[in-house]
């Protein structure tokens, strides 16, 4: 979606020390559509961070799971268009993508 050019607002559901492992980064896209806001947060606080209930939302985690169960309760609060990205930032980074470290952009490389 985001190679697309898409409107879609990307969620971070990790917790603060998860997050220090990377991120997706938001340099090359609208940051004003990238978030952090903990699972365990997710039904207290999301109405106030997005309140528009047709906004294409993707939430992810480490590894896929956390992902999963935010995009679900997203739905059932109303969310029509919550998914997850599939395996988490574990997965983004093995398709290639890069991750936003505290060193900077790093991209896997499979070796030969």
């Amino acid at each position: 979606m985001l190679d697309d050019g898409e409107d879609v607002i990307v969620l971070d559901v990790r917790e603060a020390e998860q997050r220090s492992e990377g991120s997706i980064p938001f340099d090359d896209f609208n940051k004003e559509n990238f978030y952090h806001l903990t699972r365990g947060n997710l039904e207290w606080k999301i109405n106030k961070l997005i309140s528009d209930k047709n906004a294409k939302i993707v939430t992810y985690c480490r590894r896929g799971g956390r992902g999963a169960l935010a995009a679900k309760v997203l739905r059932q609060m109303g969310y029509k268009n919550a998914t997850t990205l599939k395996g988490g930032l574990k997965g983004w980074a093995k398709a290639g993508y890069p991750i936003k470290t505290g060193l900077g952009k790093v991209v896997l490389k499979k070796g030969k």
